[in-house]
């Protein structure tokens, strides 16, 4: 959305994009609960580590049978890493955490670069993080976020964790299902490269009735089957392992914003 809105005038580079999770409420999936740990458990070590590499599922290089990655310049990877501190975010003028989704996100979007021939632009950085209420609340949800991710790791410590969380089957109330929410802003720095200025384009997403987890996946599923079923002459002409941005371009977007879902881009 943010890079379709920045690359319809000429002459523009698209340096950065940043989602900012903002407020919201939903509740915890057990059944994602035990994916993840079903993936722990049954993952070496030399997987998860490469699972830390932002772009761990981008097509394999045929001459290194590695990952493509858009560049070689070393502070292009570490830029684009997932974020494991507490900041601030000039842009958002807000304090900001680590942001859980990021470990997916980001490589979700590096991979639908990666198949479109990099045409988000090869030095183009993706980042996610949560917007906080200020430097002690980024501070700790920092800290958490570290903890939890070294409780689940440790096998001790994960089987205590299975008998605590919810198990698979059991999920948010009906009131948080009904009242269920989210929002999220978004920026893009981009560069025009014929005067060497640079510009910020903003965006936002809110969906404001249901669930995230629940009904706002079960909306974003169930859309996405139809556009399969009923718009194939307007699809993107791409076939195989694709993304959702790859193999459906703007129908589901669209689909979506039909559906309560709302995009919005200000220049």
């Amino acid at each position: 959305m943010m890079v379709e809105q920045a690359l319809r005038r000429p002459h523009m580079q698209v340096q950065e994009v940043r989602l900012n999770a903002g407020d919201g409420y939903g509740g915890v999936s057990g059944g994602t609960i035990a994916s993840v740990l079903n993936m722990l458990e049954t993952s070496s070590l030399s997987q998860l580590q490469a699972l830390g590499d932002p772009y761990c599922l981008n097509p394999l290089d045929p001459a290194t049978g590695r990952p493509l990655s858009p560049s070689l310049d070393p502070t292009l990877r570490a830029r684009a890493s997932d974020c494991s501190l507490p900041g601030y975010d000039p842009l958002a003028r807000a304090y900001t955490a680590p942001y859980m989704m990021q470990g997916v996100d980001t490589r979700l979007v590096n991979r639908s670069n990666a198949l479109q021939d990099w045409r988000y632009g090869r030095t183009m950085v993706f980042s996610e993080r949560s917007l906080v209420s200020g430097p002690l609340m980024a501070l700790m949800q920092a800290l958490l976020t570290a903890w939890a991710g070294l409780l689940l790791v440790l096998p001790p410590s994960r089987a205590l964790l299975k008998r605590l969380l919810p198990s698979p089957g059991q999920g948010p109330s009906q009131k948080v299902l009904d009242q269920g929410f989210f929002k999220m802003s978004l920026w893009a720095k981009v560069l025009d490269v014929s005067s060497g200025q640079e510009s910020v384009l903003r965006g936002s997403i809110e969906a404001l009735h249901g669930d995230p987890g629940y009904r706002q996946t079960a909306k974003m599923v169930a859309e996405t089957a139809v556009s399969l079923a009923l718009d194939g002459q307007l699809l993107p002409a791409r076939f195989g392992v694709v993304t959702p941005s790859v193999g459906l371009g703007p129908v589901l977007r669209e689909r979506l914003s039909d559906k309560g879902v709302v995009f919005r881009v200000e220049e």
